[in-house]
């Protein structure tokens, strides 16, 4: 039998951006917090977007939808 491979957060944030955000403030970045962000991201702010939409009788995303 195949394994199930667990399921990954899509990679929406671009890492290196962060990284030079977060080094310009004279910080580093785990691969903990890219990893928690790309989870809070795709499972919390997009899918609540996305049922606020529906919600509006759009299929149209919009930025009030955040």
């Amino acid at each position: 039998m195949a394994e199930k491979k667990s399921k990954e957060a899509p990679r929406l944030i671009v890492t290196s951006a962060l990284k030079d955000l977060a080094s310009e403030a004279e910080l580093r970045v785990s691969g903990e917090l890219v990893e928690g962000i790309h989870q809070w991201f795709a499972d919390g702010v997009l899918k609540q977007a996305f049922a606020r939409c529906k919600a509006n009788g759009r299929a149209t995303l919009r930025l009030e939808d955040l």
